[in-house]
């Protein structure tokens, strides 16, 4: 997320506006590398999306939930990844060929924006959707306690992460203008990449051992393609967290590790791309494979159980008239539904009770008349 790639090295990085670019463009090694590295991952990342649309098309074929959270979190991470290495690109000729360093700097911190969001998202994206859906497929009953402990460390995460993007376009923008105050919001920048940086990888750890308790509880998770992928999910996240923290320090640190601070870029660049690139596709098989997909509809599409119905009946006292004249209290039931259905004991109550009162009606005389006094 640091910006690294695009507008500082090459043979150009001057203040002209021309429209050509020069011959020395693209002359030093460490220029030609860092475009290849760029392209690509532009080339990966497009792959990438090709295959999202592949998977998710196959899962609405299958008759599947047709839009989730956790597709468009996937769509997003993959697409800002793919805007901010189409950014990082044009910011690389814009550099080489003497284009006007603001408008390099204004590129830049697009990019940054884009790339930060994109692996923002896809923690958001383990720590949340999947987290939760293997523990639904394991049928645990804290997936709701985990879902939420991991809802409050990804906002924790996002807070910081927008902080330091502010103060990185505070510091570039101020590098670009010549601004005093933009050296002494440096430290603050450091700090908070890698207090982000040490919050993933607890965060990471977290879902790891969320991931490992699904699929101890369920052999479904522990068989087939699901197995492989889990796990492999499990060591890309942690490696991608990781990488990130050992990229950051030593991007703000060059002079503590190494003396070749180009070549440590470039191998911090690739590493923490390809742990990405790793991370996304782990995420993509875990979450379009049909035991989450088919666990998710089942949890959509389940019909709510009807309360059972009571039995019980309060006997309440009824006159009929017998055949001699006289009244005979008789303690009918009276049934109480909670349902528009009666359940089959009822429905026994019913047919035994109306013949019953039909042979009652039966028999019932006519009352005699009342004697007429004059």
């Amino acid at each position: 997320m640091a910006p690294r790639r695009g507008g500082f090295g090459g043979g150009g990085g001057g203040f002209s506006g021309g429209s050509a670019c020069p011959s020395s463009a693209f002359s030093s090694d460490y220029s030609r590398i860092i475009l290849a590295f760029t392209a690509l991952w532009l080339i990966v990342d497009l792959v990438l999306a090709c295959m999202v649309a592949s998977r998710k098309k196959r899962i609405l074929n299958a008759g599947h939930a047709k839009e989730s959270l956790q597709w468009a979190m996937i769509h997003m991470s993959i697409n800002f990844m793919l805007l901010g290495n189409i950014l990082l690109l044009v910011s690389l000729v814009l550099n080489e060929c003497d284009i006007s360093y603001y408008a390099v700097t204004g590129v830049n911190i697009s990019a940054v924006w884009l790339h930060g969001l994109a692996i923002l998202v896809l923690y958001g994206l383990i720590l949340v959707p999947v987290c939760r859906q293997l523990h639904q497929v394991a049928g645990y009953i804290m997936a709701r306690v985990v879902t939420v402990a991991h809802f409050t460390l990804m906002l924790f995460l996002s807070s910081i992460l927008i902080s330091y993007l502010s103060v990185t376009t505070a510091v570039m923008d101020g590098f670009a203008s010549r601004y005093r105050t933009s050296f002494s919001l440096s430290d603050a920048r450091r700090g908070l990449i890698i207090t982000f940086d040490v919050f993933a990888v607890i965060g990471m750890l977290m879902a790891v051992f969320s991931i490992a308790t699904a699929m101890t509880r369920s052999k479904q998770l522990r068989s087939g393609n699901m197995a492989i992928w889990t796990s492999l999910l499990i060591a890309a996240s942690l490696g991608l967290a990781t990488a990130q923290l050992g990229d950051h320090t030593y991007s703000f640190f060059p002079s503590n590790f190494t003396s070749d601070p180009r070549g440590r870029l470039l191998a911090g660049t690739f590493v923490t791309d390809f742990f990405y690139a790793m991370t996304f596709l782990c995420v993509l098989f875990v979450a379009s494979n049909p035991a989450l997909t088919t666990s998710d509809q089942n949890t959509a599409s389940a019909p709510v159980e009807p309360v059972a119905p009571q039995t019980d009946a309060v006997p309440i006292p009824v006159a009929v008239p017998a055949p001699n004249g006289e009244t005979k209290d008789y303690y009918t039931p009276l049934p109480v539904y909670h349902s528009a259905t009666p359940s089959p004991h009822q429905q026994q109550t019913q047919m035994y009770q109306q013949p019953q009162q039909q042979q009652q009606q039966q028999y019932q005389a006519v009352p005699p008349p009342q004697p007429y006094y004059s």
